[in-house]
């Protein structure tokens, strides 16, 4: 089936009962910032098939980062995910649209980064704001298309590090995960582990969530 897809105001009726709700939290803070503004350029709620051991994700992997090097990474995300849930798992990502942090000398390369040197985005990428498209190629490739996103276009107080640009994904990750968990119809366990990560992690071995999970049952 194809993956459901929701315009931030869309018209007439709702196609989930949380697609006003996320809509307006994302609204909020291009309204209450000073100076700022968030625009989603790509939204979709990825796929989930329930089964009778898996009718709600044992792990919520929360995405948040520039897409960078996630083209790499991806596979590795992914079998973590399958080791730890025993393929039991959802995937949010909330995204800037551009793939790494511009350079403000040459606003056509990467900026160096503390620890790493700057990224030729031209390896994986048509352009720098190719996040959209990298993000749905990832979402079926790696993660059998258990990745709901968001892409933002951000502006203003909201795209200056640290306190905008990382405030308001967090508080997207949990709207992007309720709304998915709306489109798709199950209701998100209160045991359920959520990993907050990077699209640049790297993972040696898989968790073991039970002792966490069944901490929380």
């Amino acid at each position: 089936p194809a993956e459901p897809v929701l315009p931030m105001l869309p018209a007439g009726q709702p196609k989930a009962p949380h697609d006003h709700l996320l809509a307006e939290r994302i609204a909020r803070w291009s309204r209450e910032s000073i100076g700022g503004k968030v625009e989603v350029v790509d939204q979709s709620a990825g796929s989930w098939t329930a089964s009778p051991d898996c009718s709600a994700p044992r792990l919520w992997l929360f995405l948040y980062g520039h897409y960078r090097t996630f083209y790499w990474t991806q596979p590795n995300l992914a079998s973590m995910a399958r080791g730890s849930s025993g393929g039991c798992f959802m995937t949010a990502a909330v995204l800037p649209l551009e793939v790494c942090v511009r350079n403000q000398t040459d606003p056509e390369s990467c900026a160096r980064g503390r620890a790493h040197a700057p990224l030729d985005w031209r390896l994986f990428a048509r352009t720098m704001s190719d996040t959209p498209a990298l993000l749905r190629a990832a979402s079926t490739s790696a993660l059998g298309r258990r990745m709901a996103h968001l892409v933002l276009r951000r502006s203003g107080e909201l795209d200056a590090y640290p306190k905008g640009a990382l405030i308001m994904p967090w508080h997207l990750l949990w709207a992007l995960a309720e709304w998915a968990a709306s489109v798709h119809g199950f209701r998100t366990a209160p045991n359920a582990v959520v990993l907050r990560t990077r699209p640049d992690a790297i993972y040696r071995a898989p968790f073991d969530l039970t002792r966490l999970s069944d901490y929380f049952a």
